[in-house]
């Protein structure tokens, strides 16, 4: 009688376990590319710009990508990208990485927004 009851017990444990629903949490989103853009997700649900491989001479920033705002730009974003002549920029940016612009050589205008609280080092050089 004790081995049925241990037996009996067992198989509950077994149908009570596989009964449990099982959830898979999908992985957030860390890398989004729009356009000509590569973004990567910050910690905060931000998006820092972080490649530019488009060909254009005038460069549009957009302020949002699929629901996330645009509030960084990545280090060396522009570096050496000698045929770019403007960049506009989101009211939405907040940072500026080290480098951005540097050897931008026919690079004539940037606006940079108000709300701009961090330039990186040689940016502009």
């Amino acid at each position: 009688m004790l081995a049925s009851k241990r037996i009996f017990c067992i198989f509950l444990c077994m149908v009570l376990f596989m009964s449990i629903p099982v959830f898979v949490l999908a992985e957030e989103e860390t890398a989004i590319q729009s356009g000509d853009f590569s973004f990567e997700v910050l910690e905060d649900g931000t998006l820092c710009v972080t490649e530019y491989s488009g060909e254009g001479t005038e460069v549009y920033i957009p302020s949002e990508v699929d629901g996330k705002v645009v509030s960084t730009l990545g280090d060396e974003l522009f570096w050496y990208m000698k045929e770019i002549t403007s960049v506009t920029l989101p009211e939405t940016l907040e940072y500026i990485g080290a480098r951005v612009f540097q050897s931008c050589t026919s690079l004539t205008e940037v606006k940079l927004p108000d709300g701009v609280l961090e330039i990186g080092d040689s940016c502009f050089l």
